[in-house]
């Protein structure tokens, strides 16, 4: 088991139920708005709002924008974070 952890949400796992946050509740939590995911997918105002409703809920969760793997490296770096936690998910 990691000794200190960062817990990555993703667009599959916007809530306290996360498995990677329950496995790690006391880990600070990341997510991050992806430049390529939202120039990619052109994402609807009502699922931008949607995904931001959702981070709402979660207590103490850090939002970011950006490159995911730079911010996650850097915050990683900040808290000194052996490993980065991400529920797992069936999307591609």
């Amino acid at each position: 088991i990691p000794k200190e952890s960062l817990v990555w949400i993703t667009l599959d796992s916007l809530s306290e139920g996360s498995p990677a946050k329950r496995r790690f509740p006391d880990s600070p939590a990341i997510f991050v708005f992806d430049h390529h995911w939202l120039s990619d997918e052109l994402p609807s105002y009502k699922r931008v709002a949607f995904v931001c409703e959702c981070l709402a809920d979660l207590p103490d969760v850090e939002i970011w924008f950006g490159e995911t793997a730079t911010v996650l490296q850097e915050r990683a770096r900040s808290y000194k974070a052996n490993t980065i936690s991400v529920a797992s998910t069936s999307c591609p």
